[in-house]
C-alpha cells in the first residue's frame, strides 16, 4: 500500500509540474519563438500526413484540425512529465530528497531527451529553424525546471499524506479524495490554456483597432450604392479581418530577415534590403486572394476569400535587372520560415503585375500576412503567394515546394467561383418582402461579365447587376432584387461567366488538389 501511495504521489507530483512547464514553455514560445516540442511535433504531423488526409481534416475542421492536433500534443506532453516523475526519478527522490548526483544524473537524462526529439524535428526541416543555444537552452531549462517542481511538488504532497497515525481506512479515503483533487487541479491548469491557443491560434479572428485603422491610411474607393446592401463584404478587407491560413501554428514573426537574394540561373546574383526594396518604383494593386482550401458550399472553407491594396515593386523589374539566363524555367521561393514553392517564370514574364509587397491597406506587412515581403501573383491561390519572402532562386525543370510535396498541384490558377454572402443559409424570410440576394464573384485576371441567380435552384436563371471592381485582379460584388410572392423553401444558387465567357462548372469537387469548383447554393424559408 504505501509503495502504491508513493508511486501515485510521485505521478501527481509529475503532472502538476508537468503543468507548470508546458505553461512556461508555451509562454516562452508564444512571445520569443523558444523552442517547445508540441509546437514541433504538431508541424510534424501536419508534415508527414499525407494531402488527401490534410484535405479531408481541414474539410471537416476548418483550422480547428491544427488546434486540435496541437492541444493534443499538449496533453500527451503533460502526461508524460507525469510518467517521468514514476521512472526517472525513484521513489525516495520524491518524499525523502536525493543527492546532488542522482538530481544531476535525473536532470542529464530529462535535457538528453529534450534536446534529441527538438534536434530530430528540427532537422526534418519542418518546423522552425532553431538555433543549437536555443535547442540546448530550452532543453536544460525544461529538464532543470521540471526537477525543481517535480521535488517542490512532493515534498508537498508527502505532507499531505503523511498522517500515517490514522486508521488504513481513514488514510486510503483521504488518499483517494487528495489523489483527486491534485489530479483535477492538474487537469484545470492544462484546461486553462485552452483560451489563450483558441485566441492565438484561431485562424479568423475579428479585426483589431489597429487594423482597422489601416483603411484610413490608404485612399478609400468612392461610396457604391452596393454599400448599403446588409450582409455584402467590404470591397477592400481590412486587415485584422483577411483570411489568414499557415503551415505555422503562430504567426511567423521574421524576426531576423536578411537581405532579398534572387540567384541561380542569372547574370549576376541581387541582394536588396527592405529599404533598397522601397526605393525602387512602386506599383499598387487591389488583388484578391483566395485559399486552395476554398469550397463553395463548405462553411469552413467558403469565407477563405480577401480583397487589400497590395503596394510592392515588380518582380519583372527585379529580375531584369538580375538578368535571366536562357536556360533558366522556374522560380523557386523560399521564406524564413521554411516554406518553399514555385511559379514559372513564363508567369512573371508575361505577367507585370506580379510583384513583391510590402504594405497592405496602406501600412506595412504584419506577421500573419507576410512580414516584412511577400509575394502578390493575381489569378493564382493562396499558397503560391508565399509570405516571408527572403529568397528566389531561377532554376531549370520543376521544383515541389511545401505543398507540392503533399500532393497539392503545381500550377494553381484560381478556378472561376461565385458565392452567395446574403441572405444566410436557413434564413427565415417575409413573403412579398424585397430582400437582396448579393455576393461576390472572382475569376482571378479573366474577370467577370455576369452573375446570374437562380431562386428554384437552378431551373430558371436571372442576370444579377454588377459593381465596377476595383482592379482587373479584384473581386466583382453583385446584387440581384428579390420579392418572394410565396411561401416555402426556396433553393437559391449563383453562376458566373468569366470575362472570356466560361461559365462556371457545375460540377462539385473538392478542393484538393487544384482548388474546388461548383455552385453555391443556400436554403431560405419564406413564411
Amino acid at each position: 500500500m504505501k509503495l502504491a501511495i508513493v508511486k501515485r504521489k510521485e505521478f501527481i507530483a509529475g503532472l502538476l509540474a508537468g503543468v507548470l512547464v508546458t505553461w512556461l514553455g508555451y509562454s516562452a514560445y508564444r512571445f520569443w519563438m523558444a523552442p517547445f516540442l508540441p509546437a514541433a511535433f504538431s508541424d510534424l504531423l501536419f508534415a508527414i500526413v499525407p494531402g488527401p488526409l490534410q484535405a479531408q481534416a481541414i474539410k471537416l475542421l476548418g483550422g480547428g484540425a491544427k488546434l486540435l492536433s496541437f492541444y493534443l500534443f499538449i496533453v500527451a506532453q503533460i502526461v508524460a512529465f507525469g510518467w517521468t516523475g514514476l521512472q526517472l526519478i525513484p521513489a525516495p527522490s520524491v518524499t525523502t530528497g536525493s543527492s546532488i548526483r542522482q538530481y544531476l544524473q535525473s536532470w542529464l537524462k530529462i535535457a538528453i531527451i529534450v534536446f534529441g526529439l527538438m534536434l530530430l524535428i528540427s532537422l526534418t526541416g519542418t518546423s522552425i529553424d532553431w538555433s543549437w543555444g536555443a535547442l540546448i537552452a530550452a532543453a536544460a531549462g525544461t529538464a532543470a525546471l521540471y526537477l525543481v517542481l517535480l521535488r517542490s511538488f512532493g515534498l508537498l504532497l508527502r505532507a499531505t499524506f503523511a498522517k500515517s497515525s490514522e486508521p488504513a481506512e481513514t488514510r486510503d479515503s483521504r488518499y483517494t479524495r487528495r489523489d483527486l483533487l491534485a489530479t483535477l487541479v492538474s487537469t484545470a491548469g492544462a484546461a486553462l490554456m485552452w483560451p489563450l491557443l483558441a485566441h492565438d491560434l484561431s485562424e479568423q479572428g475579428p479585426a483589431s483597432s489597429d487594423s482597422l485603422k489601416s483603411s484610413a491610411q490608404m485612399t478609400l474607393p468612392p461610396p457604391s450604392r452596393f454599400d448599403s446592401i446588409p450582409g455584402l463584404p467590404s470591397r477592400v478587407t481590412p486587415v485584422g479581418q483577411f483570411y489568414y491560413v499557415s503551415k505555422n501554428l503562430l504567426p511567423h514573426q521574421a524576426s531576423v530577415w536578411g537581405p532579398l537574394c534572387i540567384e541561380g540561373l542569372v547574370e549576376h546574383t541581387l541582394t536588396l534590403s527592405l529599404r533598397d526594396l522601397q526605393t525602387l518604383p512602386a506599383i499598387e494593386h487591389f488583388v484578391t486572394l483566395v485559399c486552395v482550401d476554398y469550397e463553395p458550399n463548405n462553411p469552413r472553407t467558403n469565407d477563405l476569400i480577401s480583397t487589400a491594396l497590395w503596394r510592392g515593386v515588380s518582380l519583372q523589374t527585379l529580375i531584369a535587372q538580375a538578368g535571366v539566363r536562357p536556360e533558366a524555367t522556374t522560380l523557386e521561393l523560399y521564406a524564413t520560415d521554411g516554406y518553399s514553392t514555385a511559379i514559372p517564370l513564363r508567369l512573371i514574364l508575361e505577367n507585370p503585375a506580379t510583384f513583391l509587397a510590402y504594405r497592405m491597406n496602406g501600412q506595412p506587412l504584419d506577421a500573419r500576412h507576410g512580414i516584412p515581403l511577400r509575394l502578390i501573383s493575381p489569378g493564382l491561390y493562396g499558397f503560391k503567394n508565399i509570405k516571408h519572402l527572403h529568397r528566389i532562386i531561377l532554376s531549370k525543370g520543376e521544383y515541389s515546394g511545401y505543398w507540392e510535396r503533399r500532393g497539392w498541384a503545381q500550377q494553381a490558377p484560381v478556378k472561376l467561383l461565385s458565392k452567395i454572402t446574403t441572405p444566410e443559409a436557413d434564413s427565415r424570410l417575409a413573403r412579398n418582402m424585397p430582400i437582396w440576394i448579393a455576393g461576390i464573384a472572382f475569376a482571378g485576371q479573366d474577370g467577370i461579365s455576369t452573375v446570374e441567380v437562380s431562386v428554384d435552384g437552378g431551373q430558371r436563371w436571372k442576370l444579377a447587376e454588377l459593381e465596377e471592381p476595383l482592379s482587373p485582379f479584384s473581386w466583382t460584388r453583385w446584387a440581384y432584387p428579390w420579392v418572394p410572392s410565396q411561401t416555402g423553401s426556396f433553393v437559391l444558387t449563383a453562376r458566373a461567366t468569366d470575362g472570356h465567357g466560361r461559365l462556371q462548372d457545375y460540377a462539385e469537387t473538392s478542393a484538393f488538389p487544384a482548388g474546388a469548383t461548383g455552385y453555391h447554393s443556400v436554403f431560405v424559408q419564406v413564411d
